[in-house]
């Protein structure tokens, strides 16, 4: 299976995405994207000790800790 049908594969099937390091700075491409996602029904999971909160979901300091 190529990675571009594996990605379709994970993304139809889960719907909840862990964002490591997503920035609250909306010019950073870890916003642009996880905002992305968001747009398009996906639930964004923050993964970033330096923030409470981005995009509306609360951040976690890590994957740990979710």
């Amino acid at each position: 299976m190529s990675d571009i049908e594996t990605l379709r594969r994970v993304l139809g099937t889960y719907k909840t995405l862990a964002v490591v390091g997503l920035s609250a700075d909306w010019f950073r491409p870890s916003y642009f994207a996880a905002k992305y996602m968001q747009e398009h029904g996906y639930r964004i999971i923050p993964v970033n000790p330096k923030y409470d909160t981005i995009l509306g979901e609360r951040s976690y300091r890590s994957l740990k800790d979710i």
